[in-house]
């Protein structure tokens, strides 16, 4: 890792940003290249989830001084962030920049959310703008989140967001470009290993708001996300584990197990209008089958693995 950005940054602290890599090769020169110019110099951190295209030998020619760390699996987005998290808070990092590999930022996107966090110490996630690849609008997961957020009286839209005042609180922003501090990892740990894919990301909100943190979003910091082509097929199964997993491990909600079950049903109910009709009533047996499956995985989760930092 290079060292000469801890003379550079004179005492500011240290940024790592961590990028999940797996076959991005359209977009990880480009991605790469902009945290070269970042005006807060960061060093670079790749987890490669066993790509299968030319990724690493595109970040390999690049000059920017980059670590490498191949999995040669798919530990999916939690999974790899968090062997980059652990190994950058082994090697002194300050701040921790998670950025999907299909980004790339403004030069002065980390500067900002780096002061916006020593402004605002109460905030264990800043998030920037998230803008489309084009650059023309939000980009519509970034949107359709925001819009789930309850402002009061303030709405939060592109037309709008000059009205608000960094940080501008929100209770979830999407994982595609998240700043945190030491301190946050410290006291939230890593992303839950029950997630692989999705949702992982609201669990941690959960987990940084119970801890009594805030999470927010600077409208000051611009990054560019290019998914707009991303067309992910659906899974009712895996729409109903995600789901009663977030659900089953909100430390915000104390459900008993009525409760719980409710929430479930509610879920089965919305799946239902998704699939074809002759589905549904097996779709039924099974969801309240793995709904107890789940449940007993959640209990039986040692919740002190998230908290253990060490290189497994």
């Amino acid at each position: 890792m290079d060292s000469s950005h801890v003379d550079e940054n004179s005492g500011r602290g240290k940024c790592c940003t961590i990028i999940v890599t797996y076959n991005g090769a359209k977009w990880i020169e480009n991605c790469i290249s902009s945290l070269a110019s970042s005006s807060f110099p960061t060093d670079v951190l790749i987890i490669d989830n066993g790509s299968t295209d030319n990724t690493l030998d595109i970040v390999e020619r690049l000059p920017t001084s980059t670590q490498i760390v191949k999995t040669n699996e798919n530990l999916g987005f939690g999974g790899a962030n968090n062997i980059g998290m652990k190994l950058a808070l082994k090697q002194g990092y300050d701040y921790f920049f998670l950025l999907n590999q299909d980004t790339w930022v403004e030069p002065d996107a980390i500067e900002f959310l780096i002061e916006g966090l020593t402004k605002n110490p109460e905030y264990g996630i800043l998030s920037p703008i998230h803008m489309n690849g084009k650059g023309d609008a939000f980009d519509k997961n970034f949107e359709k989140f925001t819009q789930r957020n309850k402002f009061t009286s303030l709405p939060f839209d592109q037309a709008n967001v000059e009205i608000h005042t960094s940080p501008i609180e929100v209770t979830f922003v999407n994982a595609a470009a998240w700043m945190l501090p030491r301190t946050c990892i410290q006291k939230v740990g890593v992303f839950h290993p029950l997630f692989h894919h999705y949702a992982e990301d609201n669990n941690y909100c959960h987990r940084v708001t119970y801890q009594g943190m805030k999470i927010g979003i600077l409208k000051e910091s611009i990054i560019y996300h290019d998914r707009e082509y991303r067309n992910d097929s659906y899974s009712a199964k895996m729409d109903f584990d995600r789901e009663t997993v977030k659900s089953l491990l909100n430390p915000n909600k104390n459900l008993t197990l009525v409760h719980s079950l409710l929430i479930a049903f509610a879920k089965i109910i919305e799946i239902s209008t998704k699939i074809k009709f002759y589905k549904i009533p097996g779709f039924f047996g099974w969801a309240f089958f793995k709904f107890f499956v789940l449940r007993k995985r959640v209990k039986d989760f040692d919740g002190t693995r998230l908290y253990k930092f060490e290189l497994q």
